[in-house]
């Protein structure tokens, strides 16, 4: 489309979108990720450089008749030209390479948001099952790759010119492809399945049960924990209580517990308890719970009571969602897998 010999005066205002993904995209994560302490208002700042080049490209003619623009627009199509030969001009390429250092970069901020949010879920959660946000993941990590490479291919073409750089034109096209197709993917299948309402009521549980736990992930461990006020006689004592009540009342078979309800059983403060865990069990929510499960599992696989249950229907009884996440827990734990541990124990009897 000739929009150039139409609206003359929209030369290089294009140029100015290029600084506007990215910071778009740390936005949207931090939304979903952040839920309950997200402010856009607090991103302002990332999205100066769009509005610089934006700005620039506007008052770049703004002087200028529209005769004046389309001789001017010969400049531009040559540099389309150059752009693809790979003889750009040193302005040229620096602005190429800012554009795809930003893209990296912010897509590098994502990733970390979501690491954030993923460690944050195991400080809170016994499970990970439909709050994880996996499709979000692939998301940005597939914006990582697909825009690294393109960055190398101009990296390799500044210094040697050995490969021409419309070479890069395939990476990006294919990058805003999959940056289409996977969130469709996924938004399509969690339609299908019914599940993306929870997914989306579990995030804002999420941001209710672990705003502490983040800090205290988020920060230098060793420091976390000054200003609670726990003193060692109470955190042991705490410890003791925690204890005693997974071995008597097993609150692990509560597939849906987290560190709030076992707070408020043991009559101690998230805070507190997520003290304890972190400082004087050295775990986390998710990894002390589901390893009081995998012990469980093991226990009835030796019982004659459970001689006739699948080892998913035992585990299900133990508090597992999903096959794949107890097959996982239970060789992190055993350092085998559950169908292995069961032959063991045949061939011990």
């Amino acid at each position: 489309m000739n929009y150039h010999v139409y609206l003359p005066r929209l030369i290089g205002i294009e140029q100015s979108f290029f600084m506007l993904d990215g910071p778009l995209l740390l936005v949207y994560v931090s939304s979903l990720t952040e839920e309950g302490r997200f402010r856009a208002w607090a991103y302002w700042g990332h999205f100066l450089p769009f509005f610089t080049v934006l700005l620039y490209a506007v008052f770049l003619f703004y002087d200028s008749s529209e005769a004046e623009v389309l001789e001017r627009f010969g400049d531009k199509l040559q540099s389309l030209q150059r752009s693809r030969s790979g003889n750009l001009r040193y302005d040229e390429r620096f602005f190429i390479l800012v554009v795809c250092l930003s893209l990296l970069y912010y897509g590098l901020a994502s990733l970390s948001l979501v690491r954030k949010y993923r460690l944050r879920i195991k400080a809170s959660f016994s499970y990970t099952e439909k709050i994880t946000l996996d499709w979000l993941r692939m998301v940005v990590i597939s914006w990582v790759l697909f825009f690294a490479m393109p960055l190398m291919i101009f990296l390799i073409n500044f210094y040697t010119e050995w490969l021409p750089l419309y070479l890069t034109d395939l990476p990006l096209v294919f990058g805003f492809l999959i940056m289409i197709f996977i969130p469709a993917y996924y938004a399509f299948r969690q339609l299908n399945n019914r599940t993306l309402s929870l997914e989306m009521n579990n995030q804002q549980i999420l941001q209710e049960e672990s705003q502490d736990s983040a800090k205290n992930l988020e920060i230098n461990p060793s420091n976390s924990y000054k200003k609670s006020g726990l003193k060692e006689e109470q955190a042991l004592a705490y410890q003791n209580r925690l204890q005693s009540f997974m071995e008597q009342e097993k609150p692990y078979l509560n597939a849906d517990l987290t560190l709030s309800i076992l707070a408020e059983a043991l009559k101690i403060s998230p805070n507190h308890l997520s003290q304890v865990l972190n400082e004087r069990l050295n775990r986390n929510f998710f990894d002390f719970v589901n390893e009081y499960r995998v012990e469980e599992v093991k226990k009835r696989l030796t019982s004659p009571e459970f001689k006739h249950y699948t080892l998913f229907a035992i585990a299900e009884d133990c508090g597992f969602k999903s096959k794949s996440s107890f097959n996982s827990i239970f060789k992190k734990f055993t350092e085998m897998t559950p169908s292995e541990y069961k032959g063991k124990i045949g061939e011990g009897n």
